[in-house]
């Protein structure tokens, strides 16, 4: 097995790296104290994802109310979807919803 020799000041962190060509990763805060290593990204918290998840209902419901008042508006589809792309509140919830669906 291949020995790590770390480069690092005193005081700091030294950190090997997978690849055997190259040198551990050294970790130093301001004025070279030790600093922690940074922590994965936990999942979010259960109030986080109730919000996201009630953006995401209120988002549905205002997407099905401008589609839904705009075929009853208009009558046909084209004219339905040119209503949809031409008012700017309709315009707002369409891409609204493709937001949260995208980030779903």
């Amino acid at each position: 097995a291949r020995q790590h020799y770390s480069t690092a000041p005193p005081g700091c962190v030294s950190y090997p790296l997978k690849a055997p060509a190259r040198r551990g990763r050294v970790l130093c805060g301001a004025g070279g104290a030790p600093r922690r290593p940074r922590t994965p990204l936990r999942a979010p918290s259960s109030a986080g994802a109730m919000r996201m998840r009630s953006y995401a209902a209120l988002s549905l419901v205002a997407f099905a109310a401008v589609v839904a008042h705009a075929f009853r508006e208009k009558g046909q589809f084209y004219p339905a979807m040119l209503y949809l792309q031409a008012s700017k509140l309709s315009f707002v919830a369409v891409c609204n919803m493709a937001m949260v669906i995208g980030i779903l």
